[in-house]
């Protein structure tokens, strides 16, 4: 064994204390060391608890900074949204505001329509007295006049079997004059023949009708051959003046043709007739009675009368209007342009089409007319009605040139 094998002792000169020198020296050096280290330790945690406080300081101030900037933006916010507040509640203010002009707009445009609306309804009332008035004087006449009425009805139903006695007596006369002239040619031209004939037969009957009816006036029949219509009505006046032409063209065949309406009316210009009626047994598909198409009348046969005694009476007030007003043209034209409008074609075609149904329910129950008074009577009360409505119109537009139409004139010029 080694001598370092074996601690190392050392006697104390003074106490003559042996101790082992390495454990000693360890010892010192461990103290020593562990000095340091306490020392390094120590200032190591007064620097750490440095760098803590430090940071702690910067923490807060940076808290106070973070704080600040919040504070600011609360305070912008705040601002703004005191600014957004103030000016929202502005535009609803205003908004507020024209609404409630709307309503007062509103309200005063109600009151106003009330107004008027009431006004309008004592016009009203006022007007409806007036019709009761005028409808309380006209059931009155209605009553007076019904008698003549019904021996005129009874009249006009003889008149009608009279009148289709003599177009079949008319239709034969010619049939045979033309058989004697054209035997010859009785085969090739057969239908046209019978056609012709027809149509000269309704022609003849139209001229004696017209000449019936007008005494008073001048009722012409066109040659045949020659250019120009069937028939022409020259209207006169109660001093034997005439007052206008009424153009009359007769058609009797299997079907309407519009090429009539366009011959017609260059007839009108020639004649310097005012008005024009086509009398046709074929009425046009879109026409079934009487009416207007393109500015000229289309009727039957049967309903030629009615309408010719209405068309004289509109030319004679035609004429009145055209002396009587300072502004004749203008008078004029309104007239024609009633004569040719919707409305008067409508209220003509209710006067027609009432007289047309009167005299067909009279035909078919002539034997039991006693029993049928009744429709009579209000056919009749529509017809002057409709009558009346149409003077009225006219009136309407003439002013005061012309006078109402007295009783005895209108069943004078309805009597032919």
């Amino acid at each position: 064994m080694s001598k370092h094998d074996h601690p190392l002792h050392v006697e104390c000169p003074a106490c003559h204390h042996e101790f082992d020198v390495e454990q000693s020296l360890s010892q010192q050096i461990e103290k020593r060391l562990r000095a340091d280290y306490e020392k390094d330790r120590t200032k190591a945690q007064q620097e750490l608890d440095q760098e803590r406080e430090k940071l702690a300081k910067e923490k807060e101030a940076l808290h106070k900074r973070e704080q600040a900037i919040q504070d600011q933006v609360n305070e912008r916010v705040k601002a703004e949204r005191a600014a957004i507040e103030a000016k929202a509640l502005k535009e609803a203010e205003a908004a507020k505001q024209e609404e409630l002009e709307q309503l007062r707009k509103k309200a005063e445009d109600q009151r106003k329509a009330l107004s008027d609306l009431k006004k309008e309804q004592l016009e009203l009332m006022d007007e409806k007295e007036k019709l009761q008035n005028m409808k309380a004087d006209l059931e009155l006449e209605n009553k007076r006049t019904l008698a003549k009425e019904r021996q005129r009805i009874e009249e006009e139903v003889r008149k009608r079997e009279e009148e289709e006695f003599r177009m079949k007596l008319r239709e034969k006369e010619v049939a045979m004059e033309q058989l004697k002239v054209k035997l010859e040619e009785a085969t090739r031209r057969a239908e046209q023949g019978s056609m012709q004939v027809q149509g000269e037969a309704q022609e003849l009957e139209l001229f004696d009708l017209l000449n019936e009816l007008f005494r008073m006036d001048e009722v012409q029949e066109v040659a045949k051959g020659a250019n120009g219509a069937d028939v022409l009505h020259v209207v006169h006046d109660r001093l034997g003046r005439p007052q206008g032409t009424v153009a009359y063209e007769s058609k009797r065949t299997k079907a309407f043709s519009d090429r009539w309406v366009d011959k017609l009316k260059e007839d009108m210009q020639r004649h310097k007739a005012e008005i024009g009626v086509i009398v046709t047994e074929a009425m046009p598909k879109d026409m079934p009675t009487m009416g207007m198409r393109n500015g000229v009348f289309v009727c039957s046969f049967a309903e030629v009368r009615g309408l010719a005694l209405v068309l004289r009476r509109t030319v004679l007030r035609v004429a009145e209007v055209r002396t009587q007003e300072e502004n004749k043209e203008e008078k004029a034209h309104q007239m024609y342009a009633f004569l040719t409008s919707p409305e008067f074609k409508q209220r003509m075609q209710v006067l027609l089409e009432g007289y047309a149904t009167m005299k067909e329910q009279l035909e078919k129950e002539k034997r039991s007319m006693t029993r049928q008074w009744a429709a009579r009577e209000k056919q009749l009360d529509a017809l002057v009605t409709s009558a009346s409505e149409l003077q009225g119109a006219i009136m309407g537009i003439s002013g005061k040139a012309l006078e109402a139409i007295e009783e005895h004139e209108t069943h004078e010029e309805l009597e032919g």
